[in-house]
């Protein structure tokens, strides 16, 4: 694919946030506003990943040959929402305000992990994860919408770095100090269905407060896009699939987003549901299993937030799509040295989980610099919905064969799926 060679000025008479150039109107806070927000929202984003075995083991009592079924299954639903719903929310974001529609995604998150705990079978989840694919579709793509309104294409790169240590400090926030709750007040004599509920009652006060944040700190409507308002939603939607078949860049960033997001179920729900399984199987208890899995997926986080500057001025050093194959290479490593792990507890796991790391923060960064790059002004959230809608797909696809192959292949058969898809979209950008 093409590369393309463009020199970036700032735009005349606007401010800046640090080396953050900001796009007319956005003033300071609404930029803090906004990386706050993205911290707050990815804690309870992720959150629902890591909990889940939890409540498979403790509460509900679910067979371990039916769990990564039941996984790849509650995510696949949540998806096909998301999928539904994504373009939807990025027309609404144009037509009606973005904050009205983030808040109330956030909102909706904030509803499942409210029903969550209240599950005593496997019905109510999915309708708990209902509420989330709606509140996922509706924040994640606005959160997007907002990164395109608020930085400019000369300092993008660096944005995304920021956004992306706000949000690994989110994700090590749900993945290490959340999922200690219930260990806590079990050793204050709570019992372990008691200790469930209370974390996640405390992920609901999270929605709200992220809620609350965007509500007041986020400016509502920081660029003047005219004729949107007036346009109606079937042609708003329709222009996101018609770019990709017009500019191959966004063909690209769409594959890009499915692979991207494929990784936070990979990671997320299997890591843990992995070692749960595998400590199980030795004699030792779920707490063990945690004790472990707040050492690796944190890893992985913290790799990507330390990454996060370096990967953002190489991208804005390089053309996107060099930046893509970077990042995809990176990724293709890391998942085939994880999927090849036999024993989670080795320090083996360590190593491998640094390079997942490396290769998750800069294929999520280097996927929105692209498709920033390449979305009109006019209809950026209907661009920026498809791309989410994208990722939603590579969710659906990566947890339904995921769960798929964990029951009945290898509990690293999730890995292993990763290393094809990012090995597609390496050769479809080269």
């Amino acid at each position: 694919m093409a590369a393309e060679n463009l020199e970036i000025k700032p735009l005349p008479g606007t401010g800046k946030l640090g080396p953050l150039w900001l796009m007319p109107g956005v003033g300071r806070i609404n930029a803090l506003s906004f990386f706050a927000v993205a911290l707050i929202n990815n804690v309870i984003f992720s959150f629902v990943h890591y909990m889940q075995p939890y409540i498979f083991e403790v509460q509900l009592l679910i067979p371990k040959d039916q769990q990564g079924a039941l996984v790849g299954n509650l995510t696949v639903m949540q998806e096909i929402i998301v999928i539904g719903m994504t373009g939807v929310a990025g027309a609404l974001a144009d037509k009606f305000g973005r904050r009205r529609v983030f808040c109330g995604g956030t909102l909706l998150i904030g509803v499942a992990y409210a029903l969550y705990p209240l599950a005593e079978g496997a019905a109510l989840l999915y309708v708990a994860r209902a509420f989330f694919g709606v509140g996922i579709a509706c924040a994640s793509t606005v959160l997007l919408i907002f990164t395109g309104d608020y930085s400019q294409e000369i300092s993008r790169g660096k944005w995304l770095g920021g956004l992306n240590f706000m949000q690994g400090i989110g994700a090590i926030t749900a993945s290490f100090f959340l999922t200690q709750v219930p260990g806590l007040l079990q050793e204050r004599g709570v019992d372990p269905v008691s200790a469930g509920t209370a974390v996640f009652f405390l992920a609901v006060l999270i929605a709200i407060c992220g809620a609350t944040v965007a509500g007041f700190g986020l400016k509502p409507a920081p660029i003047r896009r005219e004729g949107t308002k007036q346009r109606p939603l079937p042609e708003l939607l329709a222009e996101g699939l018609r770019e990709a078949r017009v500019n191959p860049r966004t063909a690209l960033a769409y594959a890009a987003s499915m692979a991207a997001r494929g990784d936070m179920v990979v990671v997320g729900a299997f890591t843990f549901l992995w070692l749960v399984h595998y400590t199980s199987n030795l004699g030792l208890n779920i707490q063990e299993a945690y004790a472990r899995g707040q050492m690796i997926v944190p890893l992985i986080t913290l790799t990507v937030i330390l990454s996060a500057p370096l990967v953002g001025v190489v991208l804005d050093r390089v053309d996107r799509v060099i930046g893509i194959i970077i990042a995809f290479s990176l990724a293709a490593v890391g998942y085939t040295f994880m999927g090849m792990i036999q024993d989670p507890l080795s320090n083996t796991v360590f190593a491998a989980a640094i390079l997942l790391g490396l290769g998750e923060g800069a294929r999520i960064m280097s996927s929105i610099a692209l498709i920033g790059q390449n979305a009109p002004a006019k209809t950026r959230g209907s661009v920026i919905g498809t791309f989410t809608a994208c990722g939603a797909v590579g969710m659906l696809i990566a947890s339904g064969v995921g769960g798929f192959l964990f029951d009945n292949w290898t509990n690293t058969g999730p890995f292993l799926f990763m290393v094809v898809i990012n090995a597609g979209v390496l050769l479809f950008a080269i």
